[in-house]
């Protein structure tokens, strides 16, 4: 039986953690088998070590080996490795699958499956999107041809742990190195003896016809542990060359890098990083061509001194300036989530809504809600079991302004809300629910006799008497902000128990006019949110309502707002409130999902510009719906504002970027807060972050604890210059209660460290602080130095990082 190496990892001398077995003739160290798949975990058919192997007969299409474990951190481990047979027919398509909490991520295509032999295989955890994660649970190899496939076995499973040091990897010094050979189709001379950029030998590249090549093949390679093909070339006495990069994985060629024309009798060094090739993630990386593009004839050119290197490429110097001689206020209330969980994702966050479709229908007199299309439209207790009056918003309330978050309460404006906690499922299939499952909601109480308890034997729910309720807890320090309902503009489909007719503009003019007076009588000092809405076609047209007749919801809404001011004679909505879920796609997915192939990540790191940069256009179809212009956001919907509503403020009670476990949505959260900082926004609330969001916890503590000790960014923004928005972004403040106190953050968004200077006009640094947050650190930011310079520092920013920096003036 042949023997073959399908994937290694060269560390040479490199130290290692210790590894995790999960399959040596046994599940070990707590691994479960949640297979759908005939699996026979003691297969002695084949084995390549020990006794037993793992044998997958598949008896369906599309069928797996699911290894699962519980919650692991996997900061410390390179990736999953296995061996892998074919069995007596070979010719298996498999993937492997990583899972995070259960969710199955980004797919990792294996080469077909050779018969009779046994292969080795690393997957890199970033290769499926699991790498120094806290909530990895396992992974599968899943066939892929659509049909029951012939059994398969593996063997020797384990997390193998990441080298605390990786050694470059030589190809050419003189000769070939570490095992890579040479081929290709031009007639290669590998012992030229000039020009050489070093040593006694170079590489010279001779074409005889059109598009041949030179290339560099090795047994299979980890690329994750590298960084950069790194080599030096020379055009010869005629130089102008075009030429182009490749590299492949198992044999399949990835991205092509093209070469910009060569220089005549001059040695240029180029850095290609393995993301621009499309093999950073690959375990199998196992060649590299460099290729005529030309499709002529092209003169002789040299290559020497060629490494697959550990160190990252550097951009050039960026240099930044930072204005001190004005500032704009920071509204504190852009650090916000929907959630109170400070115990988990620690202190800083600013503000706290409770929202979402369950509160459309809910109770407050007892607690009832009801789930809408998010749970068979059933009514149950999950905002509380308890029928104490106020529950639900109070409890949240408190441990909003305990954890020195300020509350964002939800007043629902249907007709109707939830009368009981039966369950049961859909209330509809109850005869006349109207009556029997529900209670009317209405906006006064006539007479104002407020009482509490309320009377909960009337057929009646009064939100201004829960207004005049709730208004008693708000303190100076913790005012209460409410939101006028939630996403009215998808009623019909999310709330069709209760609304089941699409909302018109009229209508949603009338009910928040409604609503928001007598919230206005009963707490003057209320700010009030709304539409709510729930993106960009509710905006547009109220999710094409049928009193549209072409006009803007967003326009009209606001001008409907001021009219209804000037008729009751003061401010009825304060904050004009939009949730916001970018609808921009990488490799054809949307960047709110939890992948992060490459051009995933690419698009979500720059989706935050679609937020502010009119020249951006990122691929959506909301692009597409504006016939390739950009989004601009928040300066357009700034500008609906001072046009037709002016006073009135801006806030996204829901958004979220996605990639909650990796540094793309890392990065894409701390530049968001970073834009709505500078753009003036009053408020935002992140949807759906919790603590297994690592990376998103950690984009955000970038601003509000970085130091991981309640240290925070700055109030008072300043004006930067120097930025190049598609590689870094650079936010500065000063502290209103410390004028000599001065933080930076710094974002990288390249997979290129980048050197910068910060220049800061009148502010002579006495002494600074740096604090980075880079894939996999997360959790514990690296304390890094910086160079303090006469007015301003240095340094180097490593690929895809967030640094924030604090520094004290004189």
């Amino acid at each position: 039986m042949k023997w073959i190496v399908f994937a290694f990892a060269m560390f040479a001398s490199a130290v290692c953690l210790a590894d995790e077995s999960i399959y040596t003739d046994q599940l070990n160290n707590g691994w479960q088998n949640w297979s759908w798949a005939s699996v026979n975990l003691s297969s002695t058919a084949y084995a390549h070590s020990g006794k037993y192997s793992i044998a997958v007969t598949e008896t369906g299409a599309n069928q797996a080996l699911y290894l699962s474990t519980g919650d692991q951190p996997t900061g410390s481990y390179e990736g999953i490795q296995f061996w892998i047979n074919g069995g007596a027919t070979g010719g298996q398509t498999l993937q492997v699958q990583g899972l995070l909490d259960g969710n199955s991520g980004i797919a990792y295509s294996l080469p077909p499956l050779q018969a009779n032999t046994w292969q080795k295989v690393i997957v890199p955890l970033v290769g499926v999107g699991t790498g120094s994660v806290g909530n990895f649970t396992g992974f599968w190899i899943q066939d892929t041809s659509n049909a029951a496939g012939p059994a398969w076995y593996v063997d020797d499973v384990s997390l193998i742990s990441m080298p605390k040091v990786t050694p470059n990897l030589p190809i050419y010094t003189d000769s070939m190195q570490s095992g890579w050979t040479k081929g290709g189709t031009a007639t290669i001379n590998l012992a030229n003896k000039a020009p050489n950029h070093s040593g006694k030998s170079s590489i010279a590249v001779t074409a005889t016809k059109a598009s041949e090549s030179i290339s560099f093949s090795h047994a299979p390679v980890d690329g994750s542990i590298y960084r950069a093909l790194t080599f030096w070339i020379d055009g010869g006495p005629k130089g102008g060359q075009d030429l182009q990069v490749n590299a492949t994985a198992g044999g399949i060629s990835q991205t092509t890098f093209n070469l910009p024309p060569l220089a005549k009798n001059v040695w240029q060094e180029v850095t290609i990083p393995l993301q621009a090739l499309g093999v950073d993630a690959r375990g199998d990386l196992d060649s590299f061509e460099i290729k005529d593009r030309s499709g002529i004839v092209q003169p002789t050119y040299y290559l020497d001194d060629i490494t697959l290197t550990s160190s990252p490429a550097v951009n050039p110097l960026v240099t930044i300036t930072v204005n001190t001689a004005g500032t704009t206020p920071i509204s504190p209330y852009i650090y916000g989530i929907n959630s109170t969980d400070f115990a988990n994702m620690g202190p800083g966050f600013t503000l706290c809504r409770q929202g979402g479709n369950r509160l459309t229908a809910y109770n407050w007199e007892n607690n009832a809600s009801n789930a809408g299309s998010d749970y068979y439209f059933q009514n149950d207790d999950l905002m509380g079991a308890t029928d104490q009056a106020g529950w639900a918003p109070l409890t949240f309330l408190q441990a909003a302004t305990s954890g020195g978050a300020v509350p964002l309460l939800t007043i629902p404006m249907v007709d109707y809300v939830a009368a009981d906690k039966l369950g049961g499922g859909d209330i509809r299939n109850t005869t006349d629910y109207i009556h029997v499952r529900l209670r009317q909601n209405l906006p006064v109480k006539a007479g104002g006799n407020y009482v509490y308890p309320p009377d909960t034997s009337d057929y009646y729910v009064y939100e201004d008497e829960f207004v005049n309720y709730i208004k008693g807890f708000a303190t100076p320090k913790y005012p209460i902000f409410f939101c006028l309902d939630n996403e009215p503009d998808l009623w019909a489909s999310t709330h069709a128990e209760v609304h089941p007719i699409p909302v018109t503009y009229a209508e949603m003019i009338q009910r928040t006019t409604s609503f928001a007076t007598q919230v206005k009588k009963v707490y003057p000092g209320a700010t009030l949110f709304g539409p709510v809405s729930y993106g960009w076609y509710g905006y547009r047209t109220l999710q094409g309502a049928t009193d549209a007749n072409g006009r803007d919801f967003l326009t009209y809404f606001l001008q409907s707002m001021a009219s209804a001011d000037k008729t009751a004679g003061k401010r009825l909505l304060d904050v004009l409130d939009l949730h916001w879920y970018p609808e921009a796609t990488g490799d054809n997915i949307r960047i709110v999902s939890e992948g992060d192939s490459d051009g995933l990540a690419a698009a979500r790191i720059q989706a935050s510009r679609s937020l502010w940069d009119a020249t951006y256009v990122e691929d959506s179809w909301i692009t597409g719906s504006l016939g390739g212009a950009g989004i601009n956001l928040i300066p357009g919907t700034m500008g609906l504002i001072a046009n037709n509503y002016p006073g009135t403020k801006l806030s996204f009670s829901e958004y979220n970027y996605g990639g909650g476990n990796s540094i793309s949505g890392a990065i894409a959260q701390a530049d968001v807060l970073g834009v709505f900082g500078r753009y003036g926004v009053y408020a935002a609330a992140n949807w759906g972050i919790g603590y297994t969001e690592a990376a998103e916890v950690a984009g955000f503590q970038s601003f509000v604890n970085y130091d991981r000790k309640g240290a925070k960014f700055g109030d008072m923004e300043l004006a930067v210059k120097g930025e190049k928005p598609a590689a870094n972004s650079v936010y500065a403040a000063l502290d209103s209660t410390n004028p000599k106190r001065m933080t930076l953050v710094v974002i990288n968004k390249t997979f290129e460290s980048t050197p910068f200077n910060i220049d800061i006009s009148k502010f002579s640094v006495l002494s600074s602080k740096a604090y980075q947050v880079t894939a996999g650190n997360y959790t514990t930011p690296l304390s890094v130095p910086v160079t303090n310079l006469l007015d301003g520092v240095s340094f180097t920013a490593p690929p895809y990082s967030i640094t924030t920096i604090e520094l004290k003036s004189r």
